[in-house]
């Protein structure tokens, strides 16, 4: 994400501690924090365009937080469905209160994940205080962990990778895997999460495969700290209808209430 333009100028506002007076990427990044003044509002349709409010602050020498005043700082909206990102940036001029405003249009697909930052050389992006994609305990659960997470998946399902996959979805929580032909799995077996890795070996002997993964995120759910997402994928294996690749839907969720990220469950439905 993020593109190559010239790396901006901070201004040296009197708001700002001397020694942020011309802050460097390296400290921005590892001292700034942002915090958006209000409600996102996640349903928003695509298309619309949005006014993002926000504030940065940086750590002073004293302990104290200051704010944080730059050229080049911008919202950026991702796509729940992975469709192209919009980004909205703030007016060139000096912000020595530490707030920003800029305007965005919804991304095709609706909104999955927002990301707050300062454009450069190479982009940097600011933790969000009350990004509303992130747990009360700090993880973060929106489009972009679902995308690497789908990824992961088929990559050590294809590969039969039993300890990879044993490591995308979750213990303490795991509630389901389950699916239709090819792999018939239901009911008590596929809440069984003793029988889950040797169930994908198997599979991998039969040559099932996925491929051509398309997603929607759906939203995180703060209470129950669970991203829900939709799939589509096409699946072959030697055992069903010739190894022909075939058309499947499916849903699950994801567990965010600890980090790294794991799959709570997954549902595939019948291939045709």
């Amino acid at each position: 994400m993020g593109g190559s333009r010239a790396v901006s100028l901070v201004f040296p506002g009197v708001a700002i501690a001397s020694a942020l007076a011309f802050a460097t990427f390296a400290s921005a990044k590892e001292g700034a924090s942002a915090r958006l003044s209000e409600r996102l509002p996640l349903d928003a349709p695509a298309g619309q365009t949005l006014t993002v409010n926000w504030t940065v602050t940086v750590a002073d020498q004293g302990g104290g937080r200051v704010p944080f005043n730059a050229l080049g700082m911008f919202v950026r909206l991702l796509s729940r469905t992975g469709a192209a990102a919009t980004t909205g940036f703030a007016s060139a001029t000096a912000h020595t209160t530490g707030d920003y405003v800029a305007s965005v249009a919804v991304p095709t697909g609706g909104i999955g994940a927002v990301r707050l930052g300062l454009r450069g050389t190479t982009d940097i992006f600011f933790p969000i205080a009350n990004d509303p994609f992130t747990s009360a305990t700090g993880v973060r659960c929106d489009v972009a962990v679902l995308r690497r997470s789908l990824d992961q998946f088929v990559g050590a399902y294809n590969h039969g990778d039993g300890q990879r996959l044993n490591t995308l979805f979750s213990r303490p929580s795991f509630l389901w895997y389950s699916s239709g032909a090819p792999g018939v799995r239901i009911g008590a077996d596929a809440t069984n999460r003793a029988t889950l890795i040797p169930y994908f070996k198997h599979r991998h002997s039969r040559g099932d495969r996925l491929s051509s993964l398309r997603f929607q995120f759906n939203g995180f759910d703060f209470s129950r700290v669970i991203g829900n997402f939709q799939f589509s994928v096409l699946r072959r294996a030697s055992d069903f209808h010739r190894g022909r690749w075939l058309y499947v839907v499916g849903k699950g969720g994801l567990d965010c209430s600890q980090a790294p990220v794991t799959i709570l469950g997954i549902s595939l439905g019948q291939a045709h």
